[in-house]
C-alpha cells in the first residue's frame, strides 16, 4: 500500500487496505454464488468486515463500492446498496458499544441483520418488481430465509477472519480514524457534554451543514436528471408517434376519401373499396404498440373535424362514417393551419383519461390539395411512468451514495475538527479553571500534550501553538508564584520585625503578636463557617486580617516607656497618652499605604490598629464608633486582644484563670465585644486552649 500510496499516512494505509480487503472478498463471493446458481448473495461479508474492524466509515465505503461493482454482474445491485449500508451501520454500532462481550449478542447480532437486510431487500424487490411481485407471500418467506441464512454465514466468516487477527492489530487498525490521541467512549461523552454545556454542538452543526448540502444537492440533481429524462423521453414520444402518423398515411388512397364522405353509412358495415382494411391494418398498429391508443382518418371542417374512420372501437360499433366531433381546446387552437391543410407538429392535449400526444399527417391528391389528416394517439401518461420508475432508480441508487456522502462527512468533521477543537477546548478550560492551583496547571498543560493532534494541517499547527502557550504561561505563573510567595514572606517578615519593635519595648507581652494573630484567625474562620457577614468574609479578607493582626499595637512605639512600662496603675494623664496609641497606629499605617500603593492588608492593619479598642455599645475610644460602624477586622481583634490580656501576666497584675477570662468576655458579649465575634470564639474552646498550652511551654 505503501507503493501505491505514497503520500498517505500509515493509519490512512490500514483503513484504505482494509476498504480494498472487504470489496474484493464482497465481490468475489458474490460471483461465485452467482455463478453457481444459490440462493445467497454473501456480498456483505467484507461490509460487516470493514466495519468490525476499522468502524462505521470504511464499512460504508466498503457497502457502497461493493453494490456499484457488483452491479456490472447484475444491474439491479446497484440499487440495493442501501441494504448494504444498514449492514455496515449496525456492524459498527455493535463493535463501537462493545456489544460482543456477552456472547448471546452474537446470535442478535445476526438476527438483526438477517431481519433488516429482509426487510429492506422485501421493500425494494417490491418497489423496483412489476405487478407487486415483491408482495408475495412465498416470495416474502423465500427472501426472509435466504437473508437469514446469508448473514449467519456472512458473519460467522466474519468472526473467524477477525479471529484470526490478532488483537493488538485490530486495536491498532481500529485506532487508525483517530488523528490524535484516540478516545475513550467517556472521553467522547464527555466531550460531547462539554460542547453542548457550552452553548452548542460543533458535530451537530456540521451535521446538520452536511445533511442539508447533501440532500439539497442529491434533490436538485435528481430532479435535474429526471426532468432531462422525461423531456427527452417526450420528444422520443413525440418522434414515435409522428413515424406511426406517416407510416399509417401511407396506407390511404387519397382518391377514396371523398368516396367514403359521399358513400357515408355504419361504420362496421361499410364494404366500400379498402376501407376494411385500412382499419384492420390500422389496428394491428395500435395492437403492436401498447402506447398507440388510436388512429384516425378525419376531415377537418370550421366547426368540427368528421371521421371517417377509426380503430374507436365504439365508432367502429356506434359510429356513421362522417360523424362531426368537436375540437380539442388544444386542437382547436391550431384549427387554422388543419383548416389550411399545413404539416403539424406533434401535440400534447389532456383528455378524461390522461395526456396524449396527437400527431397529424396530411392526405393530399395529385393537386396538393389537403384531402384529411390522418390522427394518431399516443399516451403520454405510459412516459410519465417510465418517469416514475426513472426517479425511484434514481433514489434508490442515490441513498447509498447520500449515506456515503453523510459518513465522509462526519468522518472528516469529526476526527480532524470537532474531537481535536472539543478536546483542546476541554483541556484549555481545566487549564483556565487550575490557575490558582499550579498542579492543576500543570496536570493541565501534561493532559494537553497528551492529545498528540496530528492532522498534517493548520489545525495542528494551533494546536502546537496552544501546547507551547500553556507550557510557558505555567511556568510564568510558576515564577510569579515564587516571587509572591517570597514578598509575602518578607511582608510578613517586616510586620513581624515592626511588631517586635513595639513588643521588645513592653516588657511584659510575650508572644502577644503571635497569640492575637492565631486568635484572630480563629474568630475569622469562626464567622465564615457559621455564615455571619458573609459578604465581607472572603478569603482574601481572612488572609489580610491574619497577616496584618501583628501590627494591630503598632502605635506604641510613639508611647513613652515610662509610661508603657509603668509597673502601677496609669494616672488619668498617663492613660490618655497610652489612648493615643491607636491614633497614632492609624497615622502610622495610613503612611505606610500612601508609601506602598494602598495594599489591602495594610487597610485592615490601620482599621485593627485604629479601633481595635472600641466598643459594641460606643464607649470605646478613639473615636467611640459602635455596632457595625466598627471596621469587622477591628471588632474581631477586641475579643482576641483582650482575652490574649486577660490570660497574660502584665506588671500590673498577674494572669487571670481561662475560666474567668472567659467569663470576662461572655459578659463582655454585646457591650464592648460584637456578639458574633464572642459567639465563635466561645465555641472553639478547644482550638484556644491548644494556642494558650503552646505559648506557656516556650
Amino acid at each position: 500500500m505503501g507503493i501505491l500510496f505514497p503520500q498517505m499516512n500509515r493509519e490512512r494505509r490500514i483503513r484504505a487496505a482494509i476498504v480494498f480487503v472487504g470489496i474484493a472478498i464482497n465481490v468475489t463471493l458474490y460471483s461465485v454464488v452467482t455463478n453457481l446458481g444459490w440462493s445467497l448473495y454473501l456480498d456483505t461479508v467484507g461490509t460487516i468486515m470493514s466495519s468490525a474492524l476499522a468502524g462505521i466509515f470504511p464499512g460504508i465505503v466498503t457497502a457502497v463500492l461493493t453494490n456499484l461493482l457488483c452491479s456490472i454482474q447484475n444491474p439491479d445491485s446497484f440499487y440495493y446498496a442501501l441494504v448494504n449500508v444498514a449492514m455496515a451501520i449496525m456492524t459498527a454500532w455493535f463493535v463501537r458499544n462493545r456489544k460482543y462481550e456477552i456472547k448471546y449478542n452474537y446470535l442478535l447480532l445476526i438476527l438483526s441483520l438477517g431481519f433488516v437486510s429482509a426487510v429492506m431487500g422485501g421493500i425494494f424487490m417490491w418497489l423496483l418488481g412489476d405487478n407487486g411481485e415483491g408482495l408475495n407471500l412465498n416470495a416474502l418467506e423465500i427472501n426472509f430465509i435466504s437473508h437469514m441464512l446469508d448473514k449467519s454465514i456472512s458473519c460467522i466468516l466474519v468472526y473467524f477472519i477477525v479471529r484470526i487477527i490478532p488483537k493488538d492489530t485490530r486495536q491498532e487498525i481500529w485506532n487508525a480514524r483517530w488523528r490524535q490521541k484516540p478516545l475513550s467512549d467517556d472521553e467522547i461523552k464527555a466531550v460531547h457534554d462539554f460542547a453542548i454545556a457550552n452553548g452548542g454542538s460543533l458535530r451537530a452543526r456540521f451535521g446538520i451543514m452536511l445533511t442539508v448540502a447533501a440532500l439539497s444537492l442529491g434533490l436538485i440533481m435528481s430532479w435535474i436528471s429526471m426532468r432531462t429524462y422525461r423531456e427527452n423521453q417526450m420528444d422520443v414520444s413525440k418522434e414515435q408517434v409522428q413515424k406511426f402518423a406517416n407510416m399509417a398515411s401511407k396506407h390511404v388512397r387519397s382518391y377514396l376519401v371523398g368516396k367514403y364522405l359521399k358513400d357515408g353509412g355504419a361504420a362496421d358495415s361499410y364494404t366500400g373499396d379498402r376501407y376494411q382494411e385500412t382499419v384492420t391494418l390500422f389496428e394491428d398498429m395500435v395492437d403492436v404498440y401498447e402506447a398507440l391508443k388510436r388512429i384516425e382518418l378525419c376531415k377537418m371542417e370550421e366547426d368540427g373535424y368528421r371521421v371517417i374512420l377509426s380503430t374507436d372501437l365504439t365508432f367502429q360499433k356506434e359510429g356513421m362514417i362522417g360523424d362531426k366531433y368537436s375540437y380539442d381546446d388544444t386542437i382547436k387552437l391550431k384549427k387554422e393551419d388543419l383548416l389550411a391543410g399545413k404539416e403539424m407538429e406533434v401535440v400534447t392535449c389532456q383528455r378524461e383519461d390522461g395526456y396524449y400526444n396527437v400527431a397529424f399527417e396530411p392526405i393530399v391528391d395529385e393537386n396538393g390539395q389537403c384531402l384529411a389528416y390522418v390522427c394518431v394517439d399516443l399516451a403520454a401518461d405510459e412516459e410519465n411512468g417510465f418517469v416514475g420508475r426513472y426517479a425511484l432508480n434514481t433514489m434508490l441508487a442515490f441513498s447509498g451514495f447520500f449515506i456515503l456522502i453523510l459518513g465522509y462527512g462526519q468522518t472528516i468533521s469529526g476526527h480532524y475538527l470537532i474531537y481535536p477543537i472539543g478536546s483542546m477546548a476541554k483541556c484549555a478550560q481545566k487549564f483556565v479553571e487550575g490557575v490558582k492551583d499550579q498542579e492543576q496547571m500543570d496536570e493541565a498543560v501534561r493532559n494537553l500534550r497528551k492529545l498528540d493532534i496530528r492532522t498534517d494541517d493548520e489545525l495542528e499547527q494551533l494546536y502546537k501553538a496552544i501546547c507551547e502557550m500553556a507550557a510557558g504561561t505555567s511556568e510564568q505563573m510558576r515564577s510569579i508564584r515564587y516571587l509572591a510567595n517570597a514578598t509575602a514572606q518578607m511582608q510578613n517578615g517586616l510586620i513581624i520585625t515592626m511588631a517586635d519593635l513595639v513588643e521588645n519595648r513592653d516588657s511584659d507581652t510575650g508572644f502577644h503578636v503571635q497569640k492575637t494573630a492565631a486568635y484572630v484567625k480563629i474568630i475569622a474562620e469562626g464567622l465564615k463557617r457559621k455564615g455571619y457577614y458573609a459578604e465581607k468574609m472572603t478569603p482574601k479578607f481572612i488572609t489580610d486580617v491574619v497577616t496584618s493582626a501583628p501590627l494591630h499595637d503598632i502605635g506604641k512605639i510613639n508611647i513613652p516607656d515610662a509610661i508603657l512600662n509603668k509597673p502601677g496603675k496609669l494616672s488619668e494623664e498617663e492613660f490618655e497618652v497610652m489612648k493615643g496609641h491607636t491614633t497614632a497606629g492609624r497615622i502610622i499605617m495610613e503612611s505606610a499605604i500612601d508609601t506602598v500603593n494602598g495594599q489591602n492588608y495594610l487597610k485592615e492593619a490601620r482599621n485593627m490598629a485604629a479601633y481595635h479598642h472600641e466598643w459594641w455599645n460606643g464607649s470605646g475610644y478613639p473615636e467611640g464608633l459602635h455596632g457595625q460602624v466598627i471596621p469587622l477586622s477591628a471588632r474581631i481583634m477586641a475579643v482576641a486582644d483582650v482575652f490574649d490580656a486577660l490570660t497574660s501576666p502584665r506588671v500590673y497584675k498577674p494572669a487571670f484563670s481561662v475560666e474567668k477570662s472567659l467569663e470576662i468576655i461572655r459578659e463582655g458579649s454585646g457591650k464592648q465585644f460584637d456578639p458574633k465575634c464572642v459567639e465563635v470564639f466561645l465555641e472553639a474552646i478547644p482550638e484556644v486552649m491548644r494556642i494558650l498550652k503552646k505559648y506557656r511551654e516556650m
